[in-house]
């Protein structure tokens, strides 16, 4: 099965959330605050898609830790 990256909906690995190229037009921040491995990883998740659903642009997602 083909996955697809929300920010630009190009393939993207299974064991990621966006393609490399999006990932790393994230903010230094908002990819720590991905990354980070707690009780609320899958509500970041969810503001990361929201987001991007909405049509913020990779660059302007703000997610905090």
């Amino acid at each position: 099965m083909k996955l697809i990256c929300p920010g630009c909906h190009k393939e993207r690995s299974a064991r990621m959330y966006l393609c490399a190229d999006c990932w790393w037009l994230l903010k230094p921040w908002v990819r720590r605050a991905l990354v980070k491995r707690d009780n609320l990883v899958s509500a970041r998740l969810v503001l990361l898609r929201r987001q991007l659903a909405s049509g913020i642009p990779v660059e302007e997602v703000e997610i905090s830790a």
